[in-house]
């Protein structure tokens, strides 16, 4: 599978609900979109190092992005499933440190 996205590095400022985050880009907070509320939620930290996928502008939504990956101490894990098998692919692009 493609990651057809556009994915951004971003920080988790933190939750305001079940299904909604704040993180924060260059001290712009914008509202996130958390897709498997009950997964990792340990993972949760103020100011932990997210990736977020940009949600489409045509659409009629309540957030701008969706939650894709935490780096939780070097390692990338995932919040959606279906991006499991391109972490690793992810890890190059993302936090070279």
């Amino acid at each position: 599978m493609k990651i057809e996205c556009s994915l951004i590095p971003e920080t988790f400022v933190e939750r305001l609900n079940r299904f909604i985050v704040l993180v924060s880009v260059d001290s712009d907070i914008q509202r996130s979109h958390l897709p498997d509320p009950s997964r990792l939620k340990e993972l949760l930290v103020s100011g932990a190092d997210f990736v977020v996928r940009q949600s489409p502008k045509d659409l009629s939504i309540k957030t701008r992005c969706a939650t894709v990956i935490v780096n939780h101490d070097g390692q990338l894990i995932s919040y959606q499933v279906v991006y499991e098998r391109e972490v690793y692919q992810l890890r190059e692009i993302l936090w070279v440190r």
